[in-house]
């Protein structure tokens, strides 16, 4: 068994004892029960929440090592057949360069160069002397009276106060070259396997395959902008640049999420039919997210990775208190995991307040880039005779849901 199956399995154990506890402290959150207690081998409840806390971080630390070790693996798995691929052929023959090739650093390239060396030998290397020459004024001199000083502008510019990019970095990204992408997903799996007497007949099981395709989709947007402005202003240039590269990632960080799938929009995780829904209801709401990574193993056969929450519902999380008032997820003086469960917690305001988001991301999200993202400069109407450009970016990408049981909302937090 992979080193990573292992861990995995470990950290489930870790991750079921985390939600077994809170089941038992109840919706008070009463770590003074004695079930709770023996549980965790606590003797009073500040020390059952300091041992749920471990517990939440040794799951939480289970599931990383998982991930590192999955990565290790197919790093392992690529280098052997590379190696595999380069070994030569018994007939081939070997070439290899003559004589011994160095590589120079930058600055042993300097100290051996011409100029250099020259100004060594030159010997120039005294310092200016300083000299100084008292007068005599009747008048004081100062920045009011006299020579007002240059205060010339910073090249410091604060950004705006926007929503960062959230979301994006949970999902792979894949390079396509056509204008819509399709799959297959196997949409029935009915598998009869029984035992049978002999000579009797073979059940039949059924398998079923559908075509599943969605539209690569451009997003876009534009600035116009003087000739001045592009000329005297040395950094106005990198600056509109990045700007609009941000303004789209931030626009498809949203529509991954929110898309309508309505052209031209995408189509989010939230309007992708047949994803899972977990209502909290008088649920608290570590239970209702409990209840939807539940969903998400044992519906949706995925792993989650992932769990988005708007700020101020983790902040409603964040300070949940025993009913002895001790802070479940930590003191305030300690910065407190960003995990519930082992499963890390991605705080975003692309959700609703109110609503949050388990899912697999790494494996059942993808985004197919048709072409990155591009910032071309050109001319729009009369701009040509105005002195103006417009500087407008695009992309092209189409944004699919690979299994959308692997997804569940939770509802009324």
């Amino acid at each position: 068994m992979p080193r990573s199956v292992e861990i995995r399995e470990q950290a489930k154990v870790k991750h079921a004892l985390v939600g077994e506890i809170l089941r038992l402290a109840g919706d008070d959150r009463d770590f003074s029960k004695k079930d709770v207690l023996e549980k965790l081998g606590a003797t009073d409840s500040a020390d059952a929440v300091k041992k749920w806390q471990a517990l939440n971080a040794e799951a939480h630390s289970l599931f990383a090592q998982a991930a590192e070790a999955e990565v290790e693996e197919d790093i392992q798995a690529y280098q052997t057949r590379d190696e595999e691929l380069k070994r030569p052929k018994p007939t081939a023959t070997a070439r290899h360069p003559a004589g011994k090739l160095e590589a120079k650093t930058f600055g042993r390239m300097f100290v051996e160069s011409e100029p250099y060396q020259l100004w060594r030998k030159a010997g120039l290397r005294s310092a200016p002397i300083a000299v100084e020459v008292p007068i005599e004024l009747k008048t004081l001199v100062s920045t009011s009276a006299g020579f007002a000083p240059d205060s010339p502008r910073t090249s410091d510019v604060v950004p705006f106060a926007t929503r960062p990019v959230q979301i994006l970095d949970l999902i792979p990204t894949d390079p396509v070259n056509v204008s819509v992408v399709k799959w297959m997903e196997k949409t029935t799996y009915t598998i009869s396997a029984a035992e049978v007497a002999e000579g009797a007949a073979s059940p039949e099981s059924t398998y079923v395959w559908t075509e599943r395709s969605e539209n690569v989709r451009k997003i876009t947007d534009s600035i116009p902008v003087t000739d001045e402005q592009l000329e005297d202003v040395d950094q106005m240039s990198a600056l509109l640049d990045a700007d609009l590269r941000f303004g789209l990632r931030q626009k498809l960080d949203s529509q991954v999420i929110n898309g309508n799938g309505v052209s031209p929009n995408l189509r989010g995780i939230l309007n992708v039919s047949g994803i899972q829904t977990q209502a909290r209801g008088t649920d608290p709401h570590f239970d209702a997210i409990f209840k939807a990574l539940t969903k998400v193993r044992a519906t949706g056969r995925a792993e989650p990775d992932a769990i988005l929450v708007h700020s101020t519902d983790w902040q409603t999380i964040r300070l949940t208190r025993t009913a002895d008032g001790i802070y479940i997820m930590g003191n305030p003086a300690e910065p407190g995991p960003l995990n519930l469960f082992g499963v890390p917690v991605v705080i975003n305001e692309v959700l609703t307040a109110g609503t949050a988001l388990v899912g697999d991301f790494s494996r059942y999200a993808r985004l197919k880039e048709k072409r990155g993202i591009e910032v071309m400069v050109g001319f729009s109407g009369t701009q040509f005779v105005e002195g103006k450009k417009t500087l407008r970016a695009d992309m092209r990408v189409a944004f699919i849901v690979r299994r959308a049981a692997a997804f569940c909302q939770v509802t009324g937090l």
